[in-house]
């Protein structure tokens, strides 16, 4: 596999988790229960965190051979 299917790969999982959260949200919006609510909402922070390494990594993977190329939370 290459860096740049790799990178491919990373995008579009950060594309699934984003899609995800959005469905999320709108549940969290709708739901009328407040322990719904509070489950909803620790799915959402775990989430989150998780689209941001997808998208960091799909940068760095997708620039790996990029001379010059940094990446703020990559060094290599």
């Amino acid at each position: 596999m290459t860096m740049q299917q790799l990178s491919e790969q990373y995008t579009v999982q950060a594309l699934a988790i984003q899609q995800r959260l959005t469905q999320l949200r709108l549940q969290n919006r709708h739901s009328a229960d407040p322990q719904q609510q509070f489950q909803l909402q620790q799915r959402i922070r775990a989430l989150q965190p998780m689209l941001t390494e997808c998208r960091a990594l799909a940068q760095v993977t997708g620039h790996y051979y990029d001379k010059g190329y940094h990446h703020e939370s990559y060094t290599f």
